[in-house]
């Protein structure tokens, strides 16, 4: 009998041990595709890839799921699935590995956007340092919630309609907007910066080298928005002289286009007149290579932006001495939207009427509701393209559809899911004429 119990607790005993280790030992596993920030069109096939590996066991499976929705499966590596989104929007994709023993382990999510309509895709480049970041000294708010101008820029894009994705080498903000991407990078000099762009390592605060070759492979950009020169700042512009120069040499040996959109940089509380004068040699360097055909769009951030230049105590648009809080951000993104739109063009919601048009909104059901679509009815006079989009009550863009509204009755459909409880604005515009329904919408 005492045996019996023994050999009862021994084998107990190993259960617990296997237990434990099986629970020590989860797979591993991460979303290697799509990246973070990446961009895509409506009806794109999207490639959702990942590795998952466990050091005491194969894996038997790896799902993907998309805004908590598992959309495939993968049972052998490479784990691959292949997804395309029903309806524009943002999208936050995970991967989750389970292992022989069946332990789970979920991925970080990635978040992508997915544009409606059709036609190029425009790849904005923000450059710059902390400012284009959003850093500040000591600061210590986690990454995701850096936006700098970048979060309120991209805001007035995508009510607008332009179909534009953000890059770079760096991803801060993704909390606030899934299309974080930029090229900030806290404390770089202007010199420092062409050894960036070149390939090169530069030393802040420890060795940094964004790209192993020239940063632009890596980084293919149409449009750079460049705000740099405030760190040991000189009336001198040959430093950004040279930055133009190896865009410039990019352009010529990859036989593409870049336009650069060319910040006279802001200022700071404690008035540097340094700063203005960089800024009017800036501007004469730049209108000489303008007048020789470079493609430099020149933008008056100091002083064009109407930054308050006070600290937010005292009722100014300055965080501290150097960068600006939210609504100097704010400031600054309308100042960039302008210069884009004039080199992007009309906004494709802002077409001007060919011929007087009548939509109207008749009804929003149900509303408020608890599912997870929700119908929209309308009538029109005419047929049209047309875009429907939500915001929350921080004005952040949380769905956008595309939609053809037709002569006579329309009822659309309006995905809500994914998203949480809450007041939400709906907003239907008709790529034809530009003309907007509106109506708020209660999800319980």
């Amino acid at each position: 009998m005492v045996e019996h119990q023994a050999e009862a607790g021994n084998r107990s005993a190993g259960a617990e041990r296997r237990a434990s280790s099986t629970a020590f030992f989860l797979p591993v596993v991460m979303l290697t595709a799509p990246s973070a920030g990446a961009v895509f069109s409506q009806g794109d096939a999207i490639s959702l890839t990942a590795t998952a590996t466990n050091s005491t066991g194969g894996i038997s499976k790896v799902e993907f799921f998309v805004n908590g929705a598992k959309v495939g499966e993968d049972t052998s590596s490479p784990y691959a699935f292949s997804w395309t989104a029903a309806t524009a929007g943002d999208y936050s994709i995970t991967a989750k590995a389970t292992d022989d023993a069946q332990g789970t382990t979920e991925s970080a999510a990635v978040k992508i956007s997915v544009l409606a309509g059709t036609g190029k895709i425009y790849r904005i480049l923000p450059l710059g340092n902390s400012i284009t970041y959003d850093n500040y000294s000591g600061d210590t708010r986690p990454t995701g919630q850096r936006t700098s101008y970048r979060y309120k820029l991209w805001q007035l894009l995508r009510q607008d309609g332009y179909r534009v994705d953000f890059v770079g080498s760096r991803y801060s903000g993704g909390d606030f907007f899934p299309d974080a991407n930029n090229a900030g990078i806290p404390g770089i000099r202007d010199d420092q910066l062409q050894t960036v762009l070149n390939g090169g390592s530069i030393n802040i605060g420890g060795t940094i080298q964004e790209t192993t070759g020239p940063f632009l492979e890596t980084y293919p950009a149409d449009i750079i928005l460049l705000h740099i020169g405030t760190n040991s700042v000189s009336e001198d512009p040959n430093q950004v002289r040279n930055i133009l120069d190896i865009i410039d040499e990019y352009e010529t040996e990859n036989n593409v286009s870049i336009t650069v959109i060319l910040a006279q940089i802001i200022n700071r509380i404690t008035f540097s007149q340094t700063t203005s004068t960089f800024n009017d040699n800036i501007k004469t360097m730049a209108e000489a290579r303008i007048a020789n055909g470079d493609k430099i769009v020149i933008v008056n951030m100091e002083e064009g932006a109407n930054l308050i230049y006070s600290s937010t105590q005292d009722g100014g648009d300055m965080h501290d001495d150097l960068h600006p809080n939210t609504t100097g951000y704010e400031k600054m993104a309308a100042v960039w939207y302008t210069a884009l739109k004039g080199v992007l063009g009309q906004s494709p919601l802002a077409v001007a009427p060919a011929s007087p048009a009548d939509v109207s909104l008749y009804r929003v059901y149900p509303n408020p509701t608890d599912r997870d679509e929700l119908t929209v009815a309308v009538t029109s006079d005419i047929t049209s393209p047309a875009t429907i989009s939500l915001t929350d009550m921080t004005g952040r863009l949380v769905r956008q559809q595309a939609a053809t509204i037709v002569s006579g009755e329309n009822q659309l459909q309006l995905s809500l899911a994914s998203l949480p409880a809450g007041t939400y604005f709906m907003r239907l515009v008709l790529s034809k004429t530009g003309e907007v329904v509106r109506s708020k919408v209660v999800k319980l």
